[in-house]
């Protein structure tokens, strides 16, 4: 009987060694593609510190663009500066610029935004990276529950502040909001999220609702900024880059957390890899008529290797209530009264 028990547990676990082989070759396998001289080409990163952001920076300074990164740490920012510039081509004009921004304060997002437009800059791509999630109930100075305000909030009112700059533009700015498949879980509580309560009153710190619902805001976001100021303002894109080796899962429970780590080291993808989606999306020149669309796991030119769900244009069905209209309205304008600007 202990040998049938042991017989079977080699089994399975030689059959779940075989799947995971598997799944590495036909969906991590790596991939390549075109590179595009940005010369010229502002970009701005959030949450470029670590992990898919960082590589985004490398991937677009590689490419000549001229990357500024809102950092809260600045002198991680600098050894990030520096790892950066190490790792581009011989021959790149790439550029970092470091410029101090707390995503947990909407004065440190106004502060840096005024920074950048005082110094006379356009920018041509701008990709919200930064994101959190975190088990326990945390209030900014802000008044507003952490993971709402850096997922989402502290996003709408750089956006907004930007794209209102008084500056000429040559063409459309491309917006990248980079979301999550875990939006699928979000459901958004108006009287939760509202002015009033800023999810900060609930009573109660939910382990993933906040950063599945904040998820779900950044797609509705995007799809009411492609509204509202149009094609000849304004590319934005939503995109999940599919499941990525990071610290994201770092603040929730140690079990939980432990797991994650593991799960991720043996089925999600490098960070040079994960970032291929975003980096995709701020720059093919053939994505300038996708604004409003939510792109999966590099979904987009035949770049994907396991296009089980997505559309031929690379787009995917987000969860309905983000494609609401009216729940769109109702968040640009909540938002709005949050950061303290007009609908």
């Amino acid at each position: 009987m202990a040998r049938c028990v042991s017989v079977c547990c080699a089994s399975i676990a030689v059959i779940i060694a075989v799947a995971i082989a598997g799944y590495r070759v036909v969906v991590l396998s790596p991939i390549s593609f075109k590179p595009i001289n940005l010369a010229g080409q502002v970009a701005i990163v959030t949450g470029a510190t670590n992990g898919i952001g960082l590589e985004t920076a490398v991937a677009l300074a590689s490419w000549n663009a001229s990357v500024v990164l809102p950092v809260r740490n600045v002198a991680k920012g600098e050894r990030v500066k520096k790892e950066i510039l190490a790792r581009l081509p011989q021959g790149s004009t790439g550029a970092i610029t470091l410029m101090e921004c707390d995503l947990a304060s909407f004065s440190s997002v106004r502060k840096f935004v005024a920074a950048f437009i005082a110094n006379g800059r356009d920018f041509q791509m701008l990709v919200l990276n930064a994101g959190m999630m975190d088990n326990n109930l945390r209030t900014t100075e802000d008044g507003v529950e952490q993971v709402y305000q850096v997922n989402h909030l502290s996003h709408f009112l750089m956006v907004r502040l930007l794209v209102d700059a008084p500056v000429k533009r040559a063409g459309p700015v491309r917006v990248v909001h980079v979301s999550s498949s875990m939006h699928y879980l979000g459901s958004l509580d108006e009287v939760a999220y509202s002015k009033e309560n800023r999810n900060a009153d609930t009573g109660t710190a939910d382990l993933l609702n906040s950063y599945s619902t904040t998820k779900m805001m950044n797609i509705m976001f995007s799809n009411k900024l492609q509204r509202k100021l149009g094609p000849s303002a304004i590319t934005s894109i939503a995109i999940h880059p599919g499941l990525v080796v990071s610290g994201l899962d770092s603040n929730l429970p140690p079990p939980f957390a432990d797991f994650m780590l593991w799960l991720r080291k043996q089925i999600a993808r490098n960070t040079d890899d994960g970032a291929v989606t975003q980096v995709t999306a701020a720059t093919l020149p053939e994505l300038s008529n996708a604004g409003g669309q939510y792109l999966e796991d590099r979904c987009i030119e035949n770049l994907c290797k396991s296009c089980v769900f997505c559309n031929a244009d690379g787009g995917v069905q987000p969860k309905n209530p983000a494609l609401s209209i009216e729940t769109q309205d109702w968040l640009w304008t909540t938002s709005s009264a949050i950061v303290g600007l007009g609908a």
